[in-house]
């Protein structure tokens, strides 16, 4: 029979596909806490712990640079990045603070850093300013003393032609942050998804588990007569075990019941007898005094991969006959999705097994 070592097995895709919608829960409720949490800590820093930017006051600036000879453009203006720093440099914060406090209001050089902002948004002829502040009357003052500023910056300056002030609010709007609490909250629902999805991808590729038996087989080398619920588990063993006159049921964990796989076997095998769960001891060994070989009970989706085939080469070690498997404790609503048409497809109990069940 063909093996396949697990780790390089191809990955199952219709079993991967399954076990993520099982774990759709999961990533919806790691996306919605990235959301409330992202969301949540953006709000609170830009209302509860941040008072003093309550108020904001946006004006504009315009500044007309002299034409270079033989362009009839000029080629020289400040940039961005050079006006947010000119706006909080040492001259215009203290010109700023000297006609703020002429109205009456006390400020801080660390106050009016944090407050302002100065940026060419599209045109390099246009300054946009902006100030934050805990009162509208302070984030006026502010803004305009800022303004003052920029056009005494550029008088003196010889590639200036102009400066004026084209917009300068008398009056400032209360801060709107839900614009940008639900862009924070819409990247956390990204991360949140993102983080869930590949940690459940990780975990389907970390995961030995088996829960399927053509993974069984595939991986090991070994038949498995099916499930303890499958059709086919009672032609298999008769075709299988067929010529062995006494085979031992052994588990290779305490989660598998061999006594229930034995009395599932009773009528299909000669000579089927409980093993107990595998121990690689000598008193072990010697409960399997007399028989023909072995068939393994193993328990579905234990991520006991490795201890499976740690067990199976203890036992071609010691030249016992490992005759076939049997999957116990499987998913059979996975097992029906996985090989039925679709993959909503629900496990509906044979014939044979619900008469067994209704006369029990």
């Amino acid at each position: 029979m063909w093996k396949c070592n697990f780790a390089e097995e191809p990955v199952d895709l219709k079993l991967l596909c399954l076990k993520m919608i099982r774990k759709t829960g999961i990533i919806l409720v790691a996306t919605a806490l990235g959301a409330l949490v992202l969301g949540g800590i953006y709000f609170l820093k830009e209302t509860i712990f941040s008072p003093d930017t309550a108020y904001q006051v946006v004006g504009e600036t315009f500044i007309d640079y002299i034409p270079e000879e033989g362009y009839g453009i000029s080629r020289i203006y400040i940039t961005d990045e050079a006006w947010d720093s000119l706006a909080k440099s040492d001259a215009f914060v203290e010109s700023i603070i000297s006609e703020v406090s002429a109205q009456g209001y006390a400020v801080s050089e660390k106050l009016i850093r944090e407050s302002i902002d100065a940026s060419v948004v599209s045109d390099s002829f246009v300054v946009t300013t902006t100030v934050y502040a805990k009162e509208e009357g302070l984030a006026v003052a502010i803004n305009a003393a800022l303004q003052n500023a920029i056009v005494d910056f550029c008088l003196p300056r010889q590639e200036v032609a102009e400066s004026f002030i084209m917009t300068c609010p008398t009056d400032a709007e209360k801060r709107d942050v839900t614009k940008e609490v639900l862009v924070a909250a819409l990247i956390g629902a990204l991360l949140g998804f993102g983080g869930a999805l590949v940690a459940c991808m990780v975990s389907f590729l970390m995961d030995d588990s088996v829960y399927l038996p053509v993974s069984f087989e595939k991986r090991y080398g070994l038949p498995m007569l099916g499930t303890m619920e499958s059709e086919e588990l009672p032609a298999n063993a008769e075709k299988l075990c067929k010529g062995f006159q006494k085979l031992a049921v052994a588990g290779v964990c305490e989660a598998v019941s061999t006594e229930e796989v034995t009395e599932r076997l009773q009528d299909k095998a000669t000579g089927v007898y409980s093993a107990g769960s595998v121990s690689m001891t000598k008193e072990w060994l010697s409960n399997l005094a007399g028989a023909d070989g072995i068939i393994l009970a193993v328990a579905a989706g234990r991520r006991d991969g490795k201890q499976i085939e740690r067990i199976i080469g203890f036992l071609e070690k010691q030249e016992i006959t490992v005759v076939a498997a049997v999957l116990c404790n499987a998913d059979e609503t996975l097992l029906a999705r996985y090989y039925r048409p679709g993959i909503f497809a629900k496990y509906k109990k044979s014939s044979a097994k619900k008469q067994a069940g209704d006369k029990a």
